[in-house]
């Protein structure tokens, strides 16, 4: 296998963790998929000179509990390889609830989850 298929197959995997976390409302997980895109892709230091990014705050605008801007997110993207997509919500389990809920960057709990034990 040439290095050319497995980057292509690194960076659809990795686009696919993404997406994923990302449909599941899951920052925790969308965070984690970009480190783990950032460690294939040559680790932090390298993507971050390649974004234009300080490397410390890298580690900071990646961690699970980090809220990044756009304005971070989309050069580390495209440095990876990877770019973000709207698209109209449709065909995706929960589309009814997922319009009339706000996005807060956690998933939302079951309805079988409680506070109470």
């Amino acid at each position: 296998m040439d290095a050319n298929k497995i980057k292509d197959e690194s960076l659809l995997s990795a686009a696919a963790r993404l997406d994923e976390a990302l449909q599941l409302r899951d920052m925790s997980r969308f965070m984690a998929g970009l480190s783990q895109a950032i460690h294939q892709a040559g680790g932090y230091a390298v993507a971050a000179k390649g974004a234009g990014l300080n490397r410390t705050a890298l580690y900071k605008i990646v961690s699970t509990n980090s809220n990044p801007s756009l304005h971070t997110l989309l050069p580390l993207l495209t440095y990876l390889g990877l770019r973000l997509s709207v698209q109209p919500i449709g065909n995706m389990p929960g589309d009814s609830e997922s319009r009339s809920n706000t996005y807060r960057g956690e998933p939302e709990a079951s309805q079988g989850d409680s506070d109470s034990a």
